[in-house]
């Protein structure tokens, strides 16, 4: 690649030379992999994957809080431990009722790319939370039966659930 040795600042330097493209092949407009679309289906394997996002981000929660704990100078016993991760459980359930409230969605259907179709009411957000970490430390098993209007989510939200956009 050949660089432009203008030394004014107006000039293009953020672009290539007509030396530099010329040899450059399009590329083929057409992705290699076609994806089938499911018309706004959840499949099961991406709700098993919400739940075990979830899970994850409860345990990086509970290890930051264990860090923290260290950090601060205390002695981190079998008998804190509890504490530590019933901490960590209330800001990830603390993050979760914020995210479905703004998004539509826990931390792991936001990674997993679904959400509620319609917001969650404040009536249904403690059940909807509740819920989310039940299937999160089940491995997700709860999640499995029935589609996006019958899942244990959908059920517990009121709302069924749609891929995001």
């Amino acid at each position: 690649m050949s660089l432009p040795r203008s030394s004014n600042p107006s000039s293009p330097w953020d672009q290539l030379s007509d030396a530099d493209v010329e040899g450059i092949e399009q590329g083929p407009s057409a992705p290699l992999i076609e994806t089938p679309d499911l018309g706004g289906i959840v499949p099961w394997s991406t709700r098993l994957t919400a739940a075990l996002a979830d899970l994850v981000v409860i345990a990086g929660a509970t290890t930051s809080m264990v860090g923290a704990v260290i950090l601060a100078g205390y002695p981190l016993g079998i008998r804190g431990l509890p504490w530590v991760v019933m901490v960590a459980l209330i800001g990830w359930g603390a993050s979760c009722g914020i995210l479905l409230r703004i998004r539509r969605g826990t931390p792991g259907m936001l990674l997993a790319g679904f959400v509620f179709s319609s917001e969650v009411t404040g009536g249904r957000l403690v059940c909807t939370v509740a819920t989310a970490g039940f299937s999160a430390f089940l491995l997700g098993l709860p999640l499995l039966p029935g589609g996006p209007k019958a899942s244990l989510l959908s059920v517990a939200s009121g709302s069924d659930i749609t891929p995001t956009s």
